[in-house]
């Protein structure tokens, strides 16, 4: 009863306890198209762990947070000062030296001047009242206005990075149960700190890591669906015949950190990587 996007993301668990995942290629009469080859079972739990739709409503929203913004403006004749105080109590001022012309329309000068002040723009700020303490209203062109507002909010900023105190957190070791009572090999605990993490969260059995050296042919480095075979069109399901003819395996990559061995589950479209 849900409604899916292509491109969204869903995900289950398998029986085996592992989180799979999905990407809807399309949604079609009820149907979900993926390129995937491995399905839940029936009756399977699936969540959605990605909406399309919903990440694209995100970015397209203008209504983020923002810090609210009190602006003072202060004319005495000998000059102009302009004072901001945000939410938190926080100060900053600019001044411009006068004298400025008296405004022959007052009304459209107040009018002017509460509308510049009140633009924010893409800043952090969102100005939320302005307070005009003057005795004669100057006329200010708009340029003079907006390059007094930036400057304020600017220093602003300024300001509140100056206060902002980071808080230490005290790192507090914890004994939450592991998920399980073994490691596994590819958890790599070759360290003894390693290892005291792991039990002091419940784990008591630990197997031989994959990076340890040991039985180095038995361990798989990586698995990965990129496969060499398919690169070098040597794919049963897709390679060339004649190419697939010419090259035996087993195939080894080397490099200055050593040899290893490729291994391939076609069926599965993996190919798995262990150290010779």
């Amino acid at each position: 009863d849900q409604t899916l996007n292509n491109g969204d993301g869903l995900c289950f668990t398998d029986f085996s306890g592992s989180l799979k995942g999905l990407r809807i290629n399309s949604v079609k009469n009820g149907l979900i198209q993926t390129q995937e080859r491995e399905y839940p079972p029936i009756g399977t739990l699936i969540f959605r762990n990605l909406d399309t739709a919903f990440q694209k409503q995100l970015q397209q929203s203008s209504n983020c947070r923002k810090i609210g913004v009190r602006f003072v403006l202060l004319y005495n004749e000998d000059d102009l000062q302009l004072t901001a105080e945000d939410e938190d109590g926080i100060h900053a001022a600019v001044k411009l030296d006068g004298p400025f012309d008296a405004a022959n329309n007052i009304e459209k000068a107040l009018e002017n001047l509460n509308r510049q002040l009140k633009k924010a723009g893409d800043t952090c700020f969102t100005v939320r009242n302005v307070a005009i303490e003057a005795k004669i209203i100057p006329f200010l062109p708009v340029s003079v206005v907006n390059t007094l507002r930036r400057d304020c909010l600017n220093q602003l900023l300024a300001e509140r990075k100056g206060h902002y105190r980071l808080e230490p957190l005290a790192i507090k070791p914890n004994d939450y149960p592991w998920l399980s009572d073994t490691a596994t090999r590819y958890d790599n605990i070759v360290n003894k700190k390693a290892e005291a993490f792991y039990r002091r969260h419940g784990v008591t059995n630990f197997p031989v890591p994959a990076e340890s050296g040991d039985n180095p042919s038995e361990i798989s480095l990586m698995t990965t669906r990129y496969c060499i075979k398919y690169q070098l069109d040597l794919c049963p399901y897709a390679g060339s015949q004649n190419k697939r003819q010419q090259f035996k395996e087993p195939f080894y990559l080397e490099d200055n950190t050593g040899r290893y061995q490729l291994h391939f589950d076609c069926k599965a479209c993996q190919m798995k990587i262990t150290r010779q």
